[in-house]
């Protein structure tokens, strides 16, 4: 017998999936912009081959600090945080 998912459980499913849109999200913005960033700093193909490996491997780097930070100060709130930080600074 399977137990019905309450409200709450729908809703952080939805803010998880939320943060995993942005993510994709932020990845596809930074390959859109390689050609504006090739015109205005006049980059070559190889440099913006690593600007957009970097930003993954930034990305990737973080996982497992991330992580560990979670357990440490629990999840939710180092998800909030992050939201928080992703969302000013991309506005910024």
């Amino acid at each position: 017998m399977t137990v019905p998912a309450s409200r709450t459980q729908w809703l952080a499913m939805g803010f998880l999936c939320l943060g995993s849109f942005i993510n994709l999200l932020d990845v596809t913005i930074v390959t859109v912009v390689l050609p504006q960033i090739r015109a205005d700093l006049g980059a070559t193909p190889t440099e913006l081959e690593w600007v957009a490996a970097i930003y993954v491997l930034a990305l990737a780097a973080a996982l497992l600090p991330m992580g560990r930070f979670g357990d440490i100060w629990g999840r939710k709130h180092l998800f909030v945080w992050g939201m928080a930080g992703f969302t000013v600074a991309s506005a910024a």
